[in-house]
């Protein structure tokens, strides 16, 4: 940790976000159907599974990110990247001439999140402890709100979806716990800090300068097997490979998004996305850089902007060591956090 640092409460405890997402619920006869052709993953969820995946334009582009779950005999859809009003239009375009339909939970319900190393534990006494054992990327309700694992901090992270009519009630409940975790409250733009720092995927920073989901790392959320839009476009580029590949970098001069990355003073790939982490004490970013050239490790590379040149050093993400990781909710409560030795980030 930089010295003179204090860890925020979203590495240190608990902190309160309030997600931009849309949350989306699609039934219908034809459902699986319906939604295996919308996005890009296999749909083999079990009951309460959720996923990572994407949805893509005609040329195989990302338009939104994507987590989709299975709700009985029903899908949930968390999609991030256009509004939650585009989103819906999106959804509702693929929708015309089906017999499923779509819900907007995120008009009927309060939408929060919790994230941090004691999430688990605030989140247990809030809503009930069989919560506790949630596994990462599956849903729970619990109290009468809806509760989705879909951390992407490195630290345990929940979104939590509150009926309107229970809201007030359970958000003052909430407070009232959260003090004894010194709850805080985490901007969407630390947020996405933690998400660079720990090398997720965030569909409004890099995803804006970067669309290719092969030049991103993303095949895994890819479906070799079946059809979606953009999957032929998405396959005529499988073989030959993206001609460029994002790798995260560290700088101690700065990063800033449109820089240029040379080797040997020739360019090589531009930052895609950056920031300064306050936890490690210096920026850290994303390039695209050419395929055969975008590795971890490297130390020989150039920031260059406007004619000044910086080192940079290319790595490979996380860049923490989360405390989530030690956390363990059978051995560990916040309250006796000062009885245990945990390895700094």
């Amino acid at each position: 940790m930089a010295e003179g640092t204090v860890p925020s409460p979203l590495r240190s405890s608990v902190a309160l976000a309030t997600p931009s997402s849309a949350y989306l619920r699609l039934e219908g006869d034809d459902v699986f159907e319906v939604v295996d052709r919308l996005v890009t993953t296999d749909l083999y969820l079990q009951e309460a599974q959720l996923r990572q995946s994407l949805i893509l334009d005609d040329e195989g582009l990302i338009v939104a990110d994507v987590i989709v779950g299975r709700d009985e005999d029903a899908y949930l859809l968390v999609i991030d990247g256009p509004s939650r009003q585009r989103s819906a239009e999106l959804v509702a375009a693929h929708l015309e001439g089906t017999g499923t339909k779509a819900t907007l939970l995120h008009e009927s319900h309060d939408v929060c999140a919790l994230h941090g190393p004691y999430a688990w534990e605030l989140l247990g006494e809030w809503l009930g402890p069989d919560v506790i054992g949630l596994p990462y990327l599956s849903l729970f309700r619990a109290s009468g709100a809806l509760v989705l694992r879909t951390g992407r901090t490195g630290e345990y992270g929940y979104d939590i979806l509150m009926p309107r009519d229970r809201c007030e009630a359970l958000r003052a409940d909430l407070e009232r716990r959260g003090g004894t975790f010194d709850l805080g409250v985490a901007s969407e733009e630390e947020v996405h800090l933690a998400a660079l720092e720990n090398g997720f995927f965030n569909v409004a920073r890099e995803g804006q300068r970067v669309r290719d989901p092969l030049q991103l790392q993303l095949k895994w959320r890819l479906s070799k097997e079946k059809e979606y839009r953009g999957s032929g476009a998405v396959r005529a580029r499988w073989e030959p490979g993206p001609s460029r590949r994002v790798v995260w970098l560290r700088s101690d001069a700065g990063l800033e998004i449109g820089d240029a990355i040379e080797l040997e003073g020739v360019a090589i790939g531009e930052v895609v996305a950056a920031a300064y982490s306050t936890i490690r004490g210096y920026h850290l970013g994303i390039a695209a850089i050419d395929r055969s050239l975008s590795c971890a490790g490297i130390h020989g590379y150039q920031r260059v902007r406007a004619g000044e040149r910086a080192p940079v050093v290319t790595l490979a993400p996380p860049v923490l060591n989360n405390l989530s990781l030690h956390v363990s909710p059978q051995r560990h409560s916040y309250r006796d956090r000062a009885s245990f030795v945990f390895p700094s980030p």
